[in-house]
C-alpha cells in the first residue's frame, strides 16, 4: 500500500492595496532576475506477502522486506534559472533522495551517487531554438521512478526492468509542432560507464 506526500514551494499571494488607497507603484522585475524552486516528496510503502518469507520479498522489486513499512523514496530538489542579457537562459537542478529505491536501482560502484537523483545543468538559446543539458537525468517513459509524476506508478518486476537514470548530455530543438531530443549517455542506472561504448537514445513528442 504505497503513500506518496510531495510538495513545492511557492511565494505567498501579495494582498491588494484597500480600497481607495494609491497602490505602491512597483518597477517591473529585470529580464535577468534569477528563479529559484524548491519541491520535495516522502514515498513510502507496506507491503505483506503471503508467503511469509523469512529474507526478502521477491515478488515486489522495490519493497524489500515482508511485513514492513519502508521508506521507499524521500527527495528534496532545488533547482534555478537565470535570464542572460541577451536573453539565453542558463539553469540548473539539483535533487538528492535517500530510500530504499534509489540504493536497489543505482547499479554504480561509488557509494556517494545513490544519494543523487538529479543533476543538471542547461543552456537554452533565446528563440528556445534549441536547448542543450548535461549532467544525470531521469529518463523519459511510461513510468518515472519519481513518483509523484507518475501516474503509472507500481513496483512490480516489470517495472524493475525499466531504465531510470543516465549520465550524459542531450540537446533539444523543436521541429514543427513536435521536440526532437538527442543524448549520448553511459548507459543507464550507471553514472560511470561500464563498457568502452557509449549510448544514444532519440526521443520526439509534443
Amino acid at each position: 500500500f504505497p503513500v506518496t506526500i510531495s510538495g513545492r514551494y511557492q511565494k505567498p499571494p501579495v494582498t491588494p492595496p484597500p480600497v481607495g488607497a494609491t497602490p505602491e507603484v512597483t518597477p517591473p522585475p529585470s529580464s535577468t532576475t534569477p528563479s529559484t524552486k524548491v519541491n520535495f516528496g516522502i514515498e513510502t510503502a507496506y507491503a505483506y506477502n503471503p508467503a511469509e518469507p523469512a529474507v526478502g520479498n521477491k515478488n515486489l522489486a522495490f519493497v524489500p522486506s515482508h511485513n514492513s513499512i519502508g521508506l521507499t523514496n524521500a527527495y528534496l530538489g532545488l533547482s534555478h534559472e537565470l535570464k542572460l542579457p541577451n536573453q539565453d537562459t542558463v539553469s540548473g537542478k539539483l535533487v538528492v533522495q535517500e530510500g530504499d529505491t534509489p540504493h536497489i536501482y543505482n547499479q554504480s560502484k561509488f557509494d556517494v551517487y545513490p544519494f543523487i537523483q538529479e543533476a543538471i545543468m542547461s543552456y537554452k538559446q533565446k528563440s528556445g531554438y534549441w536547448t542543450f543539458s548535461a549532467g544525470n537525468f531521469l529518463l523519459p517513459g511510461n513510468e518515472s521512478m519519481a513518483v509523484s509524476s507518475n501516474p503509472n506508478f507500481t513496483r512490480s518486476k516489470l517495472f524493475f526492468g525499466l531504465p531510470f537514470d543516465a549520465t550524459g548530455a542531450k540537446i533539444s530543438i523543436p521541429v514543427g509542432n513536435f521536440n526532437f531530443t538527442a543524448w549520448v549517455i553511459n548507459g543507464w542506472n550507471n553514472v560511470v560507464d561500464n563498457n568502452s561504448t557509449k549510448s544514444g537514445l532519440i526521443v520526439t513528442g509534443k
